[in-house]
């Protein structure tokens, strides 16, 4: 961000309080502006502006240069002194209000800027004065538009090793569009702000935390390891927990919580399990040490997650996303398929294993679906476990139907020294081949991207039964890999009975290629009759599908409401302590 520098805003501090000090003796003693019809004297506000940029570094005179040099050098603020005073309240009002955006006014210092600006005198202008001034109000403005439009906070430099999605950031065509009229200032401070339905769920769920933030709770004790609060049993904690859920609104306020909620009963299971659903945690009739440490939480820290999600909201893709798209949110371990807004599939998803195994975040378009894929067995894999694994089980490899190739020719996995594999010696090729017992199941979903990620099928249906699914190597597995696979071919007219034809046919050769009967009478017919029954090697999608590999831990659910999730990747703290450090 453009900072005037810190000697120079020495020097016009003292300035500042030579002219209060001068302005305090007055018999008016009015600190606000003193305006005038007559605009101020262009000639030598471009002198005094031109001599302060020249005092600063090079890239910010050439940032500034970018706003006033099509403008002549002529000022932004000040150049109808009749309607300065209220483009600055303007601007006092929507900074001070940045809080509701999870971003501290302190972090504008609107204060120092609106102070300085009160003591201005334009019947006699002091124009290096108002150059200062004029830098000031600039920057603090450009700030909020761009934070607000971009984002306050670079992930590519928060996150070097997990986060790779370049979003967009502030072009020429940006900065000249909100200051290319200060009359329009509401409008462009109004128009940088992200207005879809999340955000604003989000800017609500805000809003009752803030209220609840100073709410003081006793904090409900841990279970000693392994015990549990069953239903219907009483507990010392029991009317700790329904307190609590009173503050948030799960359970209606009683006064008489001791007597009424001595026992974990019905009333109180179904107002937890809200609390539980509203938090991604496992629905049961039991009260374990999991539930009670999201109950303890403080709804100041809750506050902070929301704020850093509101911030995760305002980075957009550099790269437009296709009108239909996969969005796996790799913290709450889902996969959504949606057409624009409107969401068509919902489904879980295993990925990477923290803390070395981590799903890369990234953005890619999706040019192919592999039917029956063979599985090349990454080098870590072989190195850190199937080395470990040969060594007490030399019949791994063949009962799971892998190949050991050295130099393109298949070896004998007897030949491999197990012992002496390291990242230093590892010239093997491990190749699983393809079926029903192969790693990626019977389907692979491309997409571009320079960490060779992708989504998959699993011969291991049994993780997605799991509740947490943080399990992969770092490649996504689907839970309905058919029905992905479905959406992402190539949008139907269903008025056109050719165009379903050819559809319904190609889904029923994906289907027989993978090993399960057609569905469709068109597909039966063609089948039948011999046509297709070459089995697809891999079906080619254009123009392509965006995939979107994100991380949100506060996001809103199917029917609306906001909910949370656990931050298995613990990126929610790196966040929330920049966003309050900003400066």
């Amino acid at each position: 961000m453009r900072k005037i520098s810190g000697y120079i805003l020495l020097f016009f501090s003292v300035l500042f309080l030579a002219v209060f000090c001068k302005l305090e003796g007055k018999k008016s003693g009015n600190h606000s502006m003193s305006l005038k019809k007559n605009p101020p004297d262009t000639t030598l506000f471009q002198q005094a502006l031109n001599e302060y940029l020249a005092t600063l570094d090079s890239a910010d005179q050439s940032f500034y240069n970018q706003i006033y040099e099509p403008k002549g050098m002529n000022s932004f603020w000040f150049s109808d002194l009749n309607r300065a005073a209220a483009h600055i309240d303007t601007l006092n009002k929507v900074i001070s209000a940045s809080s509701d955006h999870g971003i501290r006014p302190e972090y504008f210092d609107i204060k120092s800027v609106v102070d300085y600006t009160a003591v201005l005198d334009f019947k006699k202008p002091d124009y290096a004065q108002l150059a200062v001034a004029e830098i000031m109000l600039t920057d603090v403005y450009f700030k909020y538009c761009r934070g607000m439009k971009f984002g306050f906070i670079n992930p590519l430099k928060l996150y070097p090793k997990d986060y790779f999605i370049q979003i967009q950031q502030p072009d020429s065509a940006f900065v000249n569009s909100i200051f290319s009229n200060p009359d329009s200032l509401r409008v462009y401070l109004d128009h940088v702000v992200p207005k879809n339905k999340e955000y604003i769920s989000l800017q609500q769920e805000m809003q009752k935390l803030r209220l609840l933030k100073d709410s003081v709770f006793p904090s409900i004790p841990l279970l000693p390891p392994g015990k549990t609060i069953m239903a219907g049993k009483e507990h010392t904690s029991v009317p700790l927990v329904a307190r609590r859920l009173m503050l948030t609104g799960e359970l209606p306020y009683t006064p008489k919580v001791d007597s009424v909620y001595r026992t974990f009963n019905d009333t109180l299971l179904v107002a937890l399990n809200k609390f539980r659903t509203k938090y991604n945690l496992l629905i049961d009739k039991e009260i374990g040490n999991g539930t009670l440490a999201a109950l303890n939480r403080s709804f100041d820290s809750q506050y902070w997650v929301v704020a850093a999600n509101l911030e995760r909201l305002r980075w957009k893709p550099l790269n437009d996303i296709s009108r239909k798209y996969v969005h796996v949110n790799v913290a709450n371990m889902t996969l959504q398929a949606l057409k624009g807004d409107t969401l068509v599939q919902t489904m879980k998803v295993v990925v990477g294993k923290p803390p070395k195994n981590k799903t890369p975040l990234l953005y890619g378009k999706m040019y192919e679906v592999v039917l029956n894929p063979t599985w090349t067995v990454p080098n870590s894999i072989i190195i850190n476990e199937i080395s470990r694994r040969m060594r007490n089980d030399p019949s791994y490899l063949g009962r799971n139907r892998m190949k050991v190739y050295r130099n393109r020719m298949e070896v004998s996995e007897w030949s491999v020294p197990w012992d002496s594999l390291s990242n230093r010696y590892q010239p093997y090729v491990i190749v699983q081949d393809s079926g029903s017992n192969n790693s990626l199941g019977r389907l692979k979903f491309n997409f571009s991207n320079p960490h060779n990620v992708y989504l998959h099928d699993t011969n291991n249906k049994s993780a997605f039964k799991l509740h947490y699914r943080g399990l992969s190597h770092g490649c996504v597995r689907v839970e309905k890999p058919l029905e992905l696979a479905f959406f992402c071919l190539h949008d139907v007219d269903s008025t056109n009975s050719s165009e379903v034809r050819e559809n319904n046919i190609l889904q029923d050769r994906i289907r027989h290629s993978i090993g399960l009967r057609a569905k469709t009478s068109e597909g039966k017919t063609a089948l039948s009759k011999g046509q297709g029954l070459k089995k697809l090697k891999r079906v080619e999608l254009k123009p392509g599908v965006t995939v979107l590999l994100d991380y949100h831990t506060c996001f809103t659910g199917k029917d609306g409401d906001v909910q949370f999730c656990n931050d298995h990747y613990k990126m929610d703290s790196v966040l929330v302590g920049k966003l309050k450090r900003l400066e």
